[in-house]
């Protein structure tokens, strides 16, 4: 959520009332708050088990880089 405080902008979590930035403009404000909303969905499908990434493995066709010591 997005609050006018003292002629600042400050972006606040509706659940904690965390601030995540004062800004000086509304325009500036929004674009922080959908930061904000981007990355607490993409900590959702992460706790699923879909973060979206190629899990690493072990075959030849593996797409991680693999080390040797």
């Amino acid at each position: 959520m997005i609050k006018n405080i003292g002629g600042k902008y400050v972006v606040l979590s509706e659940k904690t009332g965390r601030r995540f930035g004062i800004y000086a403009t509304l325009a500036e404000a929004k674009k922080r708050l959908r930061q904000v909303e981007f990355f607490k969905h993409r900590a959702d499908t992460a706790k699923k088990g879909d973060s979206g990434r190629p899990r690493p493995c072990c075959g030849v066709s593996c797409q991680w880089p693999t080390y040797t010591r």
